[in-house]
């Protein structure tokens, strides 16, 4: 039964959504170009988007998650510390849930719910915890496991009659999931409205938040899940046994 969870999960890897949550390291040289007195480095902008996420408890925004032949969407919610809601209208019934200690996977057309414990002591193959927060939680979290920089030297950039910054990151210790990430940022508010990653084989995933809400009312039933009684358990569905 893990074998279908892993067919089904393989669009985007749960360990990269736990916000999750859900996301970046800030150590990389400079752009060797002589930039405009006015321009930001890298360093800058990531420092700013942390702050951004720092400052805010709780966040609601729309979601698509992309792929070449899947599409899904939705409505996320966050709140601090680690709680986590993607409520999937497209499939419909779908969900994801965390309290930040239990991950429950919903599966509405096989009747599936995978139940993940985060405390569990499941190891990298560094020997660290898979599930561990690293110093810092959310983006920063994020940005620890990544090498970045600006795409190029042209920033911000005109997308769609906005103003983003662009940052291309790569995985700092290659342990699966995602290897490379391509952020966008809105150069007027620091908040990430889409990201593009790409897997093992190339295979990417874009993910894009629209929408976006912060400090808003958002009730704590949501992040409480009870199985429904007609359905199939999977235990530990993110974890591989030997």
């Amino acid at each position: 039964m893990k074998k279908k969870f892993w067919q089904y999960l393989e669009t985007f890897n749960m360990r990269s959504l736990k916000f999750t949550g859900v996301l970046l390291s800030f150590i990389t040289n400079l752009y060797s170009q002589n930039p405009p007195a006015n321009w930001q480095s890298h360093s800058m902008v990531a420092r700013k988007v942390i702050e951004k996420y720092e400052s805010f408890d709780n966040f609601k925004a729309n979601f698509v998650i992309k792929t070449k032949n899947k599409t899904m969407k939705g409505i996320s919610y966050y709140q601090n510390p680690g709680k986590v809601r993607f409520e999937f209208t497209q499939p419909s019934g779908d969900l994801m849930i965390s309290d930040g200690k239990i991950l429950w996977i919903v599966i509405a057309s096989q009747k599936l719910v995978g139940k993940q414990d985060l405390k569990l002591n499941a190891k990298d193959e560094q020997g660290k915890s898979i599930f561990s927060l690293l110093p810092g939680s959310g983006i920063k979290r994020l940005f620890t496991k990544y090498h970045y920089k600006f795409d190029d030297i042209h920033q911000p950039k005109q997308i769609d009659n906005k103003k983003y910054y662009v940052m291309d990151l790569e995985q700092k210790v290659k342990i699966g999931g995602y290897r490379n990430i391509k952020l966008f940022i809105n150069a007027e508010n620091y908040l990430i409205e889409k990201a593009i990653a790409e897997g093992n084989f190339g295979v990417q995933t874009m993910i894009e938040f629209s929408n976006i809400k912060t400090n808003t009312e958002i009730e704590g039933k949501l992040f409480q899940f009870q199985p429904p009684e007609d359905y199939r358990m999977v235990f530990n569905p993110l974890v591989v046994e030997e």
